[in-house]
Parts: C-alpha cells; sequence; structure tokens
C-alpha cells in the first residue's frame, strides 16, 4: 500500500514539474518583426449595445402565422402524394435489388 501511496505521488510531482512552461526572451525564427507589425488600438466593446430594446412589448400572437395564410389548394396535396409513393417505390425496388444482389 506504501508503494502505491509512494507512486502515486511521484507521479503527480513529476506531471507537476514537467507540465511547467519555460519563458524566453528569445522570440522563434521568422517573428522578429510581428510586434511591430501590430496596431496597438484600444478596442471598446459595450454591451449595453447588444441588448435587446425592453421598451417595445411584442405579442406573443405576433409571432405565430395567420390562420389561412398558407392555404395551398388540394391538388398539391395530392401531387405531394403521388411523388411520395413514387419515393417509396423506388426505395423498394432498391431495398429489393440489394437484397437480391447480397444472396
Amino acid at each position: 500500500m506504501k508503494k502505491i501511496i509512494v507512486t502515486a505521488i511521484a507521479l503527480v510531482a513529476a506531471t507537476l514539474l514537467l507540465g511547467q512552461t519555460v519563458t524566453s526572451d528569445v522570440t522563434p525564427s521568422g517573428f522578429e518583426g510581428v510586434a511591430e507589425m501590430v496596431d496597438h488600438e484600444v478596442f471598446e466593446l459595450t454591451l449595453k449595445a447588444l441588448q435587446p430594446d425592453i421598451t417595445t412589448f411584442k405579442d406573443k400572437a405576433d409571432t405565430y402565422n395567420e390562420v389561412g395564410r398558407y392555404n395551398f389548394p388540394t391538388y398539391y396535396l395530392e401531387l405531394i402524394q403521388k411523388v411520395s409513393k413514387l419515393q417509396l417505390d423506388n426505395w423498394q425496388q432498391q431495398r429489393n435489388k440489394w437484397l437480391e444482389e447480397s444472396k
């Protein structure tokens, strides 16, 4: 039991020691003049500008579509049913073909 505790402490200490970052003042090659190219302007963002306006009240009824607005003709329904039937027949034929090929 003592060996397990000592091993666990040694592993934690090793990860803490190896996980420390080394900071150096030497810049990597290729990045010598980067600090001079960066513009040091202050960018100010106010979160108040992103808040929605709470002075105007929008009734929840305004967010729904009016009744009968999408009153499609009945032939659209028939057309959709025909196309769906064709798609189902096509899928069934493909399925039967795959089943025959897999035998």
